[in-house]
């Protein structure tokens, strides 16, 4: 396939290995509606971009600088300045995609053929073998988006069952992964219920993490936690990314956190970025970021 080898010397140049499903991932995406080896000026940073959607949005693949070497790439989609976890991983979107083909009767084929070639992931009627249902198959045995958590507070929100609902966002953030969306969804719904005292906790307890993956506008989770604007924000976070005094990977991801409010990703951004990864001792990733001449 013509993707994978410009995808693999990407991940190359962000100094991580491909994973092992690589070609599976791609000949899924193929079979959309999509475009490969995407040329954007303003991407993110820390994505390692596979292809754009119909939609103009991104997937990629998100490479924390600090990650242990055996957490495996996420798989995101851009939105803006935010971006969406869509899996764990390669091999959590492909299981996904292969138990909800299976249980709505869809072919596997070439697929499953893929999927299984280096080690198995999946048999078709595994989930008819678990008793379980999809939803909760996909929950308790592979993984979900932090939209299954959404979608099923929506549902018990229709049925009227209010306590069903705070149960369900409250699990969410119980393993976010340094991840903020789970805690501004929650935040929301508090504050939607009159739980104004909670939804500032959480809305506080959401800024701790990256403000890039919110997946929500950032301006409301901010004046729900207490700030006075977005200006006295912006100059928050560009005093916590200049402060010579800071760790620079601290200040490289306040840096992050900065361009988000002030509306994308240019090239200043990554020297910037990429300098603060350099001093922190980070220079593979640096390079990757913004190439030196």
């Amino acid at each position: 396939m013509d993707s994978a080898p410009s995808v693999r010397r990407s991940l190359t140049k962000a100094a991580v290995s491909p994973p092992e499903r690589l070609d599976a991932l791609l000949a899924l995406l193929a079979s959309g509606d999509i475009e490969w080896a995407p040329v954007v000026e303003d991407l993110h940073p820390l994505v390692v971009p596979i292809a754009r959607e119909f939609s103009g949005s991104i997937l990629g693949f998100l490479r924390w600088p600090t990650a242990p070497d055996s957490m495996p790439l996420p798989l995101v989609r851009t939105s803006g300045t935010q971006l969406e976890r869509i899996a764990r991983s390669t091999d959590e979107f492909l299981h996904r995609e292969l138990a909800t083909r299976d249980v709505r009767g869809e072919p596997l084929d070439g697929l499953l053929e893929s999927c299984n070639r280096a080690s198995p992931l999946y048999e078709p009627g595994t989930v008819r073998q678990s008793g379980l249902p999809l939803n909760a198959y996909l929950l308790t045995q592979v993984g979900v988006s932090w939209s299954f958590f959404e979608e099923l507070v929506e549902a018990h929100l229709e049925r009227g069952d209010l306590n069903a609902a705070l149960i369900t966002a409250e699990r969410a953030c119980q393993n976010p992964e340094s991840w903020g969306r789970p805690s501004a969804f929650r935040a929301m719904l508090l504050h939607r219920l009159g739980k104004y005292a909670e939804a500032r906790d959480c809305a506080r307890a959401a800024l701790h993490e990256p403000l890039w993956t919110f997946g929500h506008p950032i301006e409301p989770i901010g004046k729900m936690a207490g700030w006075s604007d977005i200006g006295a924000a912006v100059d928050h976070y560009r005093r916590l990314a200049e402060d010579p005094e800071r760790l620079p990977l601290d200040r490289a991801a306040h840096r992050l956190d900065l361009a988000c409010l002030e509306g994308g990703f240019g090239s200043s951004l990554r020297a910037d970025i990429a300098e603060l990864y350099l001093k922190g001792g980070y220079p593979e990733i640096a390079q990757w970021i913004h190439p030196r001449a």
